[in-house]
């Protein structure tokens, strides 16, 4: 009786092991190849080459076709098809089909940013910080904007008060001229915020051209100063690397006029948008704004609401 127990039992799980040691075989042997794999290095670095249908088609390939989607800006694609209800074309990985669709789609709201010199020669402005200001001023009647927005790149410092000013009239003025001779009086006559966001590197791989951008902690005394030497100018801070948040946070709990925005860019990924609006919370209360109407791409705005949405609604 009990031989006939324990051999079923047995063979059970000898099948069971063969099972299992089947899976765990093929797993390593994918992982093997992942990490075997030849890479095209070239070929990825001249990406930025290739243009158009021929481009969307090599990244649609190696991201949705050759590997699964589990990264934030792969399920963010998936996320913006399926709410435009394309699903039926992703499921059959028809590229053409939805190229086509976006093809036959309202164009309006896309446009091309211009250089300020050209901006600049059109209206016959010169290429001085009072032509700057009196084009800022031309647009300030035209759109009646909300606020301004400027991003400051890593290499940005507050000048000290014995720095030499940009001499001559053919140089150009540098960021902190253009941002505290123009923008900053300019906001605080029109009582219009200044929007500011940090921290980015443009950028670490070149050849990637836009792609190529990456991060890295700025020194968040520059925010502190605008602030405190700028005290009627309303601040909205945006910082893109995690390092520097719990700072900041602490900064906006110092000041009226700082007020924090948005889980911009590489902090846009659900683990950490879920991370710093618990901060946010904890420290500010209801004083900052959870997420931001920010893209690159108009589209992404799509996905974007949606899984901010998903990971911020718990927390309140």
């Amino acid at each position: 009786m009990q031989r006939s127990m324990l051999v079923p039992t047995t063979r059970a799980a000898a099948g069971a092991a063969v099972v299992t040691e089947t899976r765990e075989s093929a797993l390593l042997t994918r992982v093997g190849r992942v990490l075997t794999e030849k890479i095209e290095v070239e070929a990825a670095g001249s990406l930025g080459e290739v243009e158009g249908r021929e481009q969307a088609g090599l990244v649609w390939q190696h991201l949705f076709v050759n590997r699964s989607p589990l990264s934030e800006a792969s399920r963010g694609v998936l996320t913006t098809l399926h709410l435009l209800g394309l699903d039926h074309l992703v499921a059959r990985r028809d590229l053409s089909a939805i190229q086509k669709w976006f093809k036959h789609q309202d164009q309006v709201l896309l446009g091309d940013r211009a250089f300020i010199r050209p901006t600049l020669d059109v209206v016959k402005l010169p290429h001085t910080l009072a032509g700057v200001r009196l084009l800022l001023e031309k647009w300030i009647d035209i759109i009646k904007p909300e606020y301004f927005m400027a991003s400051l790149p890593i290499s940005f410092e507050y000048p000290d008060e014995n720095a030499p000013a940009s001499a001559g009239t053919n140089e150009l003025p540098n960021g902190a001229e253009l941002l505290l001779q123009v923008l900053l009086p300019l906001a605080g006559e029109k009582k219009l915020p200044i929007a500011l966001k940090f921290d980015s590197v443009r950028p670490i791989n070149a050849r990637y051209g836009v792609a190529g951008d990456g991060v890295k902690p700025s020194n968040v005394d520059i925010l502190i100063k605008l602030c405190r030497n700028f005290p009627k100018v309303k601040f909205l801070a945006t910082f893109l690397s995690r390092v520097n948040q719990h700072e900041v946070t602490v900064a906006a709990n110092k000041f009226r006029n700082l007020h924090l925005y948005g889980c911009w860019w590489y902090c846009n990924n659900p683990s950490i948008i879920e991370e710093l609006t618990r901060m946010r919370i904890e420290i500010l209360g209801t004083a900052f704004t959870s997420q931001h109407s920010d893209a690159r791409v108009l589209d992404q705005l799509i996905y974007k609401w949606s899984h901010s949405c998903s990971r911020q609604s718990p927390l309140h």
